[in-house]
């Protein structure tokens, strides 16, 4: 990559020329054309699409290695490979002062599903649509119900949306989307799916059909490396020279330069779609993990006494859920017990991940009936600052700015909330009712998907 050029204002410019050409989205309409028309005049074809640059990405055989005896089969409650013997050290945090702060907690972009390594969903700099949405442009990535569509991850950065495009017969391509005007490009192409996005330094990592990872360049459209077989992980995070993929009891840990697999563990566990890990202080911890571990070599930690779905980890505080009837924040260092809430009788917790604003947390429940309540909660307290109720709420995600917070549900209408008293600001009608939810938020542009790939871009 050129040391002179960042690569996503060369992509913005290139998007803009389309726009210029008449490639331009209209708002409220589908946007299908992304055959680019721009060409470089000095023999750089960073800006040129797909179709007329030199071919770089074309899939090589694998170079990369596997460092474990992996066999390819789970025993139940045993560890892929060898079962698990490491015992936690006697001071865990010997070497490091653990914060508790994730990795792009404060970034403006939104480069990793659930825009940071705690899971927040909150993007502190943006300020999307407080009151009923304009549809800016809408995009189609294809695909349909049964097409891993079901939890879908575009990402912002630098005023450029990017998403996965699944092509017939399921081959796979990433798209970039000019925020602006919907102006789109085909950046890479690849004869297998590829999904899962992260955005790191101008490289994009990625997941593809075959249970493989991948890292490209953005600017060249080059492929980095492909790694051996990770199984099916359901996300990435990088964080220095590390990247972890993890699903449900699943968490294999990468080296970001090479592909090259430095560990895997997994077991038996029950797992969605959307189940990330959370990461910082050099340690990450899975979805329902019994341990946190090292980033670098996968070696136990600490013991975690409490096994969480859907981990949130914001400020030193770890939340979650251990069971139906408990949600609970845990202190990040120590794992102690800050303080439990249990749903109201005839309640439980509802599943997805609990939003974050400032001193707010928010979560669902629902009872058999089918009614959800989404309840604001003190972080420091879990006293219950507010409840608002209906059948159409129970959100998988609720992503936060500055001022609002939205719930994305895996088969309802995306709904605005003012964070601090419950209120609904907004709800957007979409045509399709299939299930499925996806999310990006940054600068003034919201950004929804459903189960069947579509985007829309909210302001």
């Amino acid at each position: 990559m050129s040391p002179n050029r960042d690569p996503n204002t060369t992509r913005r410019r290139a998007l803009k020329a389309l726009a210029t050409a008449g490639f331009a989205g209209i708002a409220g309409c589908t946007n299908s054309d992304d055959n680019g028309t721009a060409t470089s005049t000095d023999g750089d074809t960073t800006d040129m699409p797909l179709s007329q640059r030199p071919t770089p990405t074309t899939d090589p055989p694998s170079t990369a290695t596997e460092t474990n005896s992996y066999t390819g089969t789970i025993q139940p409650r045993r560890l892929c490979g060898e079962e698990e013997t490491t015992k936690p050290p006697a001071d865990p945090w010997e070497t490091i002062e653990p914060t508790g702060i994730p990795a792009y907690h404060d970034d403006p972009n939104w480069r990793v599903m659930g825009h940071d390594t705690g899971n927040t969903f909150r993007n502190p700099h943006a300020n999307g649509p407080e009151s009923d949405p304009t549809v800016r442009w809408t995009y189609e990535c294809g695909g349909n119900a049964l097409s891993n569509r079901m939890v879908y991850t575009p990402a912002i950065v630098d005023g450029t949306v990017y998403a996965p495009l699944l092509r017939e017969g399921g081959k796979g391509a990433l798209v970039a989307i000019d925020a602006e005007t919907g102006a789109s490009e085909r950046i890479i192409e690849t004869e297998l799916y590829l999904w899962r996005l992260t955005i790191v330094d101008g490289i994009v990592y990625v997941l593809f059909g075959d249970a493989t990872a991948g890292a490209f360049d953005l600017e060249t459209g080059q492929r980095l490396w492909k790694s051996g077989t990770v199984r099916a992980i359901g996300s990435l995070r990088r964080v220095g020279d590390t990247l972890i993929g993890t699903k449900g009891g699943v968490m294999v840990g990468i080296d970001a330069d090479t592909g090259e697999i430095r560990w895997r563990k997994c077991k038996d566990t029950i797992s969605t779609d959307a189940s990330y890990a959370v990461r910082a202080d050099q340690t990450v911890y899975n979805m329902a993990g019994n341990v946190r571990r090292n980033v670098s070599t996968g070696a136990v930690r600490t013991d975690a006494p409490y096994q969480l779905q859907y981990p949130v980890l914001d400020r030193g505080q770890l939340f979650g859920k251990p069971s139906i009837d408990t949600f609970v924040s845990l202190d990040w260092k120590t794992m102690g017990v800050n303080w439990e809430f249990t749903p109201d009788k005839g309640y439980e917790m509802g599943g997805g991940y609990c939003g974050i604003f400032e001193e707010v947390i928010m979560l669902q429940t629902d009872n058999q009936r089918s009614e959800n309540t989404l309840l604001g909660l003190d972080r420091n307290t879990g006293e219950v600052l507010w409840r608002q109720s209906g059948k159409r709420l129970g959100p998988m995600f609720i992503a936060t700015d500055q001022n609002t917070a939205y719930a994305l549900s895996m088969s309802h209408a995306p709904v605005a909330l003012d964070p601090k008293t419950g209120e609904v600001k907004w709800r957007f009608e979409t045509e399709s009712d299939v299930a499925g939810a996806g999310v990006a938020l940054a600068d003034d542009l919201l950004v929804v998907s459903n189960g069947i790939g579509k985007l829309w871009a909210l302001e």
